[in-house]
């Protein structure tokens, strides 16, 4: 039997603002993702998976100053 459980957030104004911003982001990192894998074999016939995607990505944010916590 599976059972579903609901919890009521109450976030500050602050954590919803967070909150509202990664819901923002998500779906832009997605189509940018989907698009470097589109593009990564026509240009360079390399076959780009997930981990290299995370790999980059985890560059890529220790390089850019917005992305820090």
């Amino acid at each position: 039997m599976d059972r579903k459980v609901t919890y009521r957030l109450y976030p500050t104004p602050r954590q919803q603002a967070v909150m509202t911003e990664t819901l923002r982001l998500h779906p832009q990192l997605y189509n940018v993702a989907l698009q470097q894998r589109r593009e990564a074999w026509p240009r360079q016939h390399l076959s780009l998976g997930f981990s290299a995607q995370c790999r980059s990505l985890t560059a890529f944010r220790r390089e850019d100053e917005t992305c820090a916590p």
